[in-house]
């Protein structure tokens, strides 16, 4: 694993008139590298995951007995990605990823549980692997139902036009046991540059890790990084590589996929490593949550946001390759 480069995952779908007025979705920033979670050789990435979680609609879940059976498709007929793309043929079935932040408090972003129905509607799968998951038919998996949760309440939601603020605080309908919640940051925020990783459902895959790092900090409620990330990644945990903790929510970003004309297709958009062709993924603070910061101010008004981008996608390149063997420090 040392030998890879960047890996992949998250980001959202967008409701206010706002929001939705910049590209609503993700894209790869240099080279495809996204990795199921389970072949990523770390124990530390592994214990991580167990906290994170997939949401998925109610209709598409059915218990039976131990296990739950899981309705999806496959990416190319749910996103219409070409044949050839990497995961064409994996299960998808998440609407969004979220993650432990007490022991029956789980955070996600504001736009994939907005208010009682969604609560009622839409329920958590943690550690929602590919390895879990147990093939029916080409449009049926199972999983184990012990890792399977309801929302009681939504304890507080900001999906803000100004800020930009992005994110649910919900309380599940029970505690969670055989794994932690996530750490993160109390104050202050990320320094420039500094690497990243992400674990989410891309695309409403099974669960991905991605690597990146900041490439823009200035704004006080949100920064912008070049992780590879795809709608179903909305709400995902964005950790820092060094501490380990969560620095944010990812939320928004560039566009997923572009048409292939020639065989009327859809394929990843490629943004250059650096993000100067794109807008960036979108990462919402964590020091922005009262509940979990409550003693943290934001150091400033909300900057004017820029317009997104609507350029003609590169091809990347790797003058920015981000090194496997030193990325994640002592932890890897």
């Amino acid at each position: 694993m040392s030998t890879m480069k960047r890996l992949l995952i998250t980001i959202l779908l967008l409701v206010s008139p706002i929001l939705q007025s910049r590209t609503n979705n993700e894209a790869i920033y240099g080279e495809d590298n996204r990795v199921y979670v389970e072949e990523f050789d770390s124990p530390a990435i592994q214990t991580l995951s167990l906290s994170v979680g997939a949401i998925v609609h109610e209709s598409r879940i059915e218990p039976q007995g131990d296990r739950i059976k899981i309705w999806g498709e496959k990416l190319s007929e749910s996103h219409y990605v070409c044949e050839d793309e990497r995961f064409a043929n994996d299960f998808t079935t998440v609407k969004c990823t979220g993650f432990l932040v007490g022991p029956d408090l789980f955070l996600t972003a504001g736009h994939c549980i907005k208010g009682p129905t969604d609560c009622e509607n839409k329920k958590i799968l943690l550690n929602f692997k590919k390895s879990l998951l147990q093939t029916i038919d080409e449009e049926n998996s199972s999983f184990p139902v012990e890792n399977m949760y309801g929302c009681k309440e939504i304890i507080h939601r900001e999906y803000d036009y100004e800020t930009q603020n992005d994110y649910s605080l919900i309380k599940l309908d029970r505690k969670v046991k055989d794994r932690e919640p996530l750490l993160y940051r109390g104050a202050n925020k990320i320094g420039d540059k500094e690497n990243l990783f992400v674990i989410g459902h891309p695309s409403g895959l099974a669960q991905v890790i991605a690597l990146g790092k900041v490439i823009k900090n200035e704004n006080p409620y949100f920064f912008s990084t070049n992780l590879d990330t795809f709608s179903g990644n909305s709400g995902g945990p964005v950790f820092n590589a060094q501490t380990l903790e969560v620095e944010g929510i990812l939320v928004r970003g560039e566009q997923d996929y572009v048409m292939d004309d020639d065989i009327d297709c859809d394929r990843p958009r490629v943004c250059e490593e650096d993000g100067k062709d794109c807008m960036g993924e979108e990462v919402v603070r964590i020091t922005n949550i009262p509940e979990l910061v409550p003693n943290f101010d934001l150091p400033g008004p909300p900057i004017p946001i820029e317009p997104s981008r609507d350029d003609t996608p590169s091809n990347g390149n790797d003058d920015d390759e981000i090194p496997w063997d030193d990325f994640f420090g002592d932890h890897y």
